[in-house]
């Protein structure tokens, strides 16, 4: 473990490649970390819960973390690695797991991969708000530099997803989105990825546990 601007994050900040989901999980002093409700205690156990073989399992994982690691758009220390976690994932075949309540903005059955990409978007997203001017962005001290010193990470794995054929489809891929007028929030982005914010609502599964990692 690591730390960076005195919040433990797993791995080294200046690392490129994908962590292995299983050592953010256990390399992480997660009780050291905060999110919206307090200690991140509870968040490996929302992370582990995204490759649950159960869809409203994982739909609900994904709620919880949203409203936690990412409230309103705001970053907390554990968003950090709980971004890691979620983008050495996306490869996983349990994130091609279809569910209508991913997002309340879209009711069409989607991947889990699709929604875990456009909320790895809205981190960046979040992350770049005040980088290049004097604006304050209302994190907490050395939160926002924690997220931006992995945003190269994030971006690896992203890039990988963004034009690589749907697995569930026989489609051809979307082509790259039109040049963006934006300033890129990923290094080296000549556009910008999807950065929708999402806000999921199921309803809270009985039984559920955290599926162990493989």
């Amino acid at each position: 473990m690591t730390t960076h601007d005195e919040h433990p994050i797993a791995g080294p900040a200046q690392n490129y490649d994908l962590p292995d989901p299983r050592s953010v999980i256990e390399d992480t002093d997660w009780a050291a970390l905060e999110h919206a409700y307090g200690a991140a205690h509870d968040t490996p156990i929302r992370l582990g819960q995204l490759l649950d073989e159960d869809p409203d399992v994982q739909a609900y994982a994904l709620e919880m973390l949203d409203m936690s690691v990412l409230h309103q758009e705001s970053l907390y220390s554990a968003t950090p690695p709980a971004a890691l976690y979620v983008a050495s994932i996306l490869d996983d075949p349990r994130t091609l797991a279809q569910h209508e309540n991913y997002s309340t903005w879209d009711d069409r059955p989607r991947p889990l991969r699709a929604v875990l990409l456009d909320w790895l978007g809205q981190v960046a997203d979040s992350a770049a708000y005040g980088e290049t001017t004097d604006e304050a962005d209302g994190n907490a001290p050395g939160v926002s530099d924690a997220v931006r010193a992995v945003r190269g990470t994030l971006h690896t794995a992203v890039s990988a997803q963004l034009l690589a054929p749907d697995p569930t489809s026989e489609k051809p891929p979307l082509p790259p989105p039109p040049h963006s007028s934006r300033r890129p929030i990923w290094p080296g982005a000549s556009s910008e990825p999807p950065g929708t914010f999402v806000d999921c609502s199921p309803r809270a599964p009985t039984g559920v546990n955290a599926p162990p990692l493989s």
